[in-house]
Protein backbone atom coordinates (compact mmCIF):
# COMPACT_ATOMS: atom_id res chain seq x y z
CA UNK A 1 0.00 0.00 0.00
CA UNK A 2 1.42 3.39 -1.22
CA UNK A 3 1.43 5.93 1.87
CA UNK A 4 -0.03 9.54 1.66
CA UNK A 5 4.22 10.45 2.20
CA UNK A 6 4.84 8.26 -0.65
CA UNK A 7 2.38 9.13 -3.15
CA UNK A 8 3.59 13.03 -2.28
CA UNK A 9 7.48 11.66 -3.27
CA UNK A 10 6.70 9.95 -6.37
CA UNK A 11 5.22 13.73 -7.61
CA UNK A 12 8.31 15.42 -6.19
CA UNK A 13 10.70 12.63 -7.61
CA UNK A 14 9.13 13.28 -11.16
CA UNK A 15 10.38 17.28 -11.10
CA UNK A 16 13.38 17.24 -12.56
CA UNK A 17 14.89 19.95 -9.81
CA UNK A 18 14.53 18.51 -6.23
CA UNK A 19 16.75 19.45 -3.93
CA UNK A 20 17.64 17.26 -0.59
CA UNK A 21 19.04 18.00 2.15
CA UNK A 22 20.11 15.86 5.55
CA UNK A 23 18.41 15.77 8.41
CA UNK A 24 19.94 13.25 10.15
CA UNK A 25 23.34 11.37 9.82
CA UNK A 26 24.83 8.80 12.53
CA UNK A 27 27.04 5.59 12.74
CA UNK A 28 24.68 3.31 14.65
CA UNK A 29 22.00 1.60 12.39
CA UNK A 30 19.53 1.05 15.11
CA UNK A 31 19.28 5.13 15.18
CA UNK A 32 18.76 5.16 11.36
CA UNK A 33 16.36 2.19 11.45
CA UNK A 34 13.98 4.34 14.17
CA UNK A 35 14.58 7.58 12.24
CA UNK A 36 13.48 5.87 9.18
CA UNK A 37 10.63 4.27 10.77
CA UNK A 38 9.38 7.23 12.42
CA UNK A 39 9.62 9.50 8.76
CA UNK A 40 8.01 6.85 7.40
CA UNK A 41 5.30 6.62 10.13
CA UNK A 42 4.82 10.46 9.39
CA UNK A 43 4.66 10.40 6.03
CA UNK A 44 7.63 12.61 4.98
CA UNK A 45 9.50 11.34 1.92
CA UNK A 46 13.01 10.35 2.44
CA UNK A 47 16.04 8.31 1.32
CA UNK A 48 19.19 6.83 2.94
CA UNK A 49 23.15 6.65 2.33
CA UNK A 50 26.64 5.83 3.06
CA UNK A 51 28.93 7.86 3.53
CA UNK A 52 32.96 7.15 4.58
CA UNK A 53 35.25 9.26 5.89
CA UNK A 54 36.91 9.37 2.24
CA UNK A 55 33.84 11.93 1.33
CA UNK A 56 32.50 8.57 -0.82
CA UNK A 57 28.70 8.90 -0.45
CA UNK A 58 26.63 6.02 -2.08
CA UNK A 59 23.12 3.98 -2.30
CA UNK A 60 22.62 2.40 1.10
CA UNK A 61 23.76 -1.13 0.69
CA UNK A 62 22.34 -4.04 1.55
CA UNK A 63 24.49 -5.26 4.00
CA UNK A 64 25.62 -2.18 5.92
CA UNK A 65 28.35 -2.41 7.95
CA UNK A 66 29.48 -0.10 10.83
CA UNK A 67 33.13 1.03 10.94
CA UNK A 68 35.67 3.96 12.27
CA UNK A 69 34.15 6.81 9.70
CA UNK A 70 31.22 5.55 7.71
CA UNK A 71 27.70 7.16 8.67
CA UNK A 72 24.50 6.91 7.34
CA UNK A 73 22.35 9.85 5.84
CA UNK A 74 18.66 10.79 5.69
CA UNK A 75 18.10 13.11 3.65
CA UNK A 76 14.71 14.55 2.85
CA UNK A 77 13.33 17.32 -0.12
CA UNK A 78 14.20 20.89 1.34
CA UNK A 79 10.40 21.46 1.73
CA UNK A 80 9.62 18.75 4.25
CA UNK A 81 12.84 19.66 5.97
CA UNK A 82 11.52 21.23 9.02
CA UNK A 83 8.46 19.18 9.34
CA UNK A 84 11.15 15.69 9.12
CA UNK A 85 13.02 17.39 12.04
CA UNK A 86 10.20 17.78 14.09
CA UNK A 87 9.46 14.09 14.06
CA UNK A 88 13.01 13.35 14.73
CA UNK A 89 13.47 15.29 17.51
CA UNK A 90 11.04 13.08 19.55
CA UNK A 91 12.85 10.11 18.93
CA UNK A 92 14.55 8.98 21.97
CA UNK A 93 18.58 9.95 20.77
CA UNK A 94 20.53 13.16 19.81
CA UNK A 95 19.75 13.88 15.90
CA UNK A 96 22.89 15.16 14.58
CA UNK A 97 24.18 16.22 10.92
CA UNK A 98 27.99 15.76 12.11
CA UNK A 99 28.56 12.67 13.69
CA UNK A 100 32.19 11.93 15.28
CA UNK A 101 34.09 9.27 13.73
CA UNK A 102 33.84 6.67 16.29
CA UNK A 103 30.12 7.59 16.23
CA UNK A 104 29.25 4.07 15.88
CA UNK A 105 30.34 3.18 19.47
CA UNK A 106 32.42 0.17 19.62
CA UNK A 107 33.70 -1.50 22.90
CA UNK A 108 36.80 -0.20 24.19
CA UNK A 109 38.87 -3.09 23.33
CA UNK A 110 37.69 -2.39 19.43
CA UNK A 111 38.73 0.82 19.93
CA UNK A 112 42.09 -0.02 20.99
CA UNK A 113 42.59 -2.37 18.26
CA UNK A 114 42.14 0.25 15.27
CA UNK A 115 44.27 2.43 17.08
CA UNK A 116 47.10 0.36 17.21
CA UNK A 117 46.64 -1.32 13.92
CA UNK A 118 47.02 2.79 12.82
CA UNK A 119 50.15 3.28 14.87
CA UNK A 120 51.47 0.12 13.74
CA UNK A 121 50.87 0.91 9.57
CA UNK A 122 52.63 4.21 10.36
CA UNK A 123 55.73 2.90 11.89
CA UNK A 124 55.78 0.41 8.91
CA UNK A 125 55.25 3.57 6.80
CA UNK A 126 58.13 5.28 7.94
CA UNK A 127 60.63 3.03 8.59
CA UNK A 128 59.77 2.19 5.00
CA UNK A 129 60.52 5.62 3.82
CA UNK A 130 63.97 5.82 6.10
CA UNK A 131 65.34 2.94 4.58
CA UNK A 132 64.67 4.07 1.18
CA UNK A 133 66.52 7.09 1.61
CA UNK A 134 69.50 5.68 3.77
CA UNK A 135 69.23 3.19 -0.11
CA UNK A 136 69.37 5.97 -2.41
CA UNK A 137 72.54 7.57 -0.81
Amino acid sequence: MIGEGKKIYIAYRNKSEVSYTVVFKTGKLIELDMASDALEAAGIPFYRQEESLSGIRQAMPAFPTALPGTWWSILVPVPFQSQAIEVLEGLPFERKTDPEIWDFNPPHDVKRGFQAAVIAALIFVMAWFILTILEAV
